[in-house]
């Protein structure tokens, strides 16, 4: 399902997000480039994160919507210093 999203709106897997915690969950991470965990809800998926330190774990992990929140709020984040770094780029380009 992953794969079919990112080739119909032509997204990289570079690009995609995806938040998850279980197992199930550990395919459609594969095919993402950044990993973002709200929860450990298994061993396999913690012992993931000890083996992948890229994978973003909240700091609240396992308490819900404020560790969703916290990932979302940094994703947010980053989104915007990545905007705001484009437009830069761009408006000196342009000068």
């Amino acid at each position: 399902m992953v794969k079919y999203l990112q080739q119909r709106y032509d997204v990289s897997a570079e690009e995609s997000v995806c938040l998850f915690d279980d197992d199930n969950d550990l395919s459609m991470a594969q095919q993402c480039g950044t990993r973002m965990l709200p929860g450990l809800t298994s061993d396999s998926v913690r012992r993931g994160a000890l083996e992948n330190p890229d994978w973003i774990v909240a700091s609240k992990a396992g308490e819900g919507v404020f560790a969703i929140e916290e990932l979302l709020e940094a994703l947010l984040q980053r989104v915007r210093r990545e905007k705001a770094a484009t437009e830069d780029a761009a408006s000196l380009s342009v000068a």
